[in-house]
């Protein structure tokens, strides 16, 4: 046997229980030394505590969940929008119109959003725009209940929602 193989066979882990020791990573499954069932338990909950690690601040919990209601509220709404567009109008063009105009917004003055989300607090700017988008859908929700819902108030509670969601992504990721 020459040096070099020696050296080689020096660094190499004799055992199982070596080379868990030796691996930067923890070994799961019976050549690890583990018993059973218990080590795909314990990967899985190494797992799962490496994916959630970030939630264990709490101001992150905290938008965390506000943004996950918040993001929930959007898409049932815009479901919702959807769907008293074509019972108001029966025009799947009329559909399409009205989410062209909450996007119109995004498209045209999105980049003004970044820049209020670089200018100024975010916390303050994230309380401001959710409750501006808050305001708009219960105005309009009370123009729904009185039956008074026309396209017109459909396509206008579109594009200030379309305003409300230029600053609130821009906020989030900044």
């Amino acid at each position: 046997m020459t040096d070099a193989m020696a050296q080689n066979t020096e660094r190499l882990p004799v055992t199982a229980a070596d080379a868990q020791a030796a691996s930067p990573r923890p070994a799961a499954g019976p050549a690890a030394g583990a018993k059973g069932p218990a080590a795909p338990r314990t990967a899985r909950r190494g797992f799962f505590r490496r994916t959630f690690w970030s939630l264990r601040h709490r101001d992150y919990r905290l938008i965390w969940v506000g943004s996950l209601f918040s993001s929930s509220g959007m898409w049932i709404q815009q479901v919702s929008v959807g769907w008293l567009t074509y019972q108001v109008t029966g025009s799947a063009f009329m559909l399409g119109a009205v989410n062209g105009f909450r996007s119109l917004p995004l498209l045209l003055l999105g980049p003004f959003g970044g820049v209020a989300a670089d200018r100024l607090d975010r916390k303050k700017l994230l309380f401001a725009t959710q409750m501006f988008l808050m305001t708009v859908t219960a105005i309009f929700a009370t123009v729904v209940f009185t039956g008074h819902a026309a396209v017109w108030n459909i396509i206008l509670f579109s594009l200030l929602t379309g305003v409300g969601l230029i600053v609130l992504p821009a906020v989030r990721r900044a």
